[in-house]
């Protein structure tokens, strides 16, 4: 997995929301009480939440700071791990699901592994929740980043397809998209922002600099609802036998 959020944790835990319950509710549809990963769990944010619809929920997160952050509750386990090495069986698993991580992960061996440990039949799940086009914080944060650094994101953020979930191996692709509402203070949001390693690395030494100017562009917005959109994909393994 690429991607170092060393250093960040305390910005992770403290500033990144949750994901709607029904995203949960259709990542396990039709599962029997499964036995999921949660592929590059970060701080567990995803992990309890999916535990309420699982027997069993192993969270695999390679950043010691942040596996240390996620609570403590029966049937949910924590191991030092990645996508492209999991430190489980074959065939062992129901459900894989990343929040948030797999565009970190490295491929095609983050696919290989993923169906190893699946049982034949078995899903795999990934979401991303971005701001809906039309809100003006996320545009505004981009400004704000490229007049002080002349660095922006430079994009929009709307998961069509996921390349790695059509390859071989891979069937029953699907996609469905979800909405969500995120309420932020001013400080929150800027917290938010400064989780997000994109966002840091593209702000360089300027970090503080853009903080503060963006935290004064946003006193005209507050308070900040922002509308969210909560793309996922999923398919299953194809059964070879």
């Amino acid at each position: 997995m690429r991607g170092d959020f060393k250093g960040m944790e305390g910005a992770y835990v403290a500033h990144r929301r949750g994901y709607p319950a029904a995203v949960f509710e259709h990542a396990t549809r039709s599962l029997d009480c499964p036995v999921a990963v949660d592929l590059g769990a970060g701080s567990g944010l995803a992990s309890t939440a999916l535990l309420q619809h699982c027997r069993r929920v192993i969270c695999v997160e390679p950043l010691r700071e942040l596996r240390e952050q996620i609570p403590h509750h029966p049937g949910l386990e924590v191991v030092d791990g990645r996508a492209e090495a999991i430190p489980l069986a074959d065939a062992t698993v129901d459900l894989v699901f990343a929040a948030q991580a797999a565009h970190w992960f490295e491929e095609p061996a983050a696919g290989a592994e993923i169906r190893r440990v699946l049982r034949p039949g078995g899903r795999a799940c990934y979401l991303w929740k971005h701001p809906d086009p039309a809100e003006p914080y996320e545009a505004l944060a981009d400004e704000v980043l490229y007049t002080i650094t002349g660095n922006a994101f430079d994009e929009v953020a709307n998961i069509g397809i996921w390349r790695e979930l059509l390859a071989p191996g891979w069937t029953h692709y699907r996609r469905r998209v979800f909405t969500t509402t995120v309420d932020y203070s001013i400080d929150d949001y800027i917290g938010y922002q400064t989780s997000r390693l994109t966002f840091v690395e593209k702000a360089g030494p300027h970090l503080d600099e853009v903080t503060r100017l963006l935290a004064l562009r946003l006193r005209h917005l507050a308070p900040i609802r922002e509308r969210n959109n909560v793309y996922v994909v999923e398919a299953q393994r194809e059964d070879t036998t």
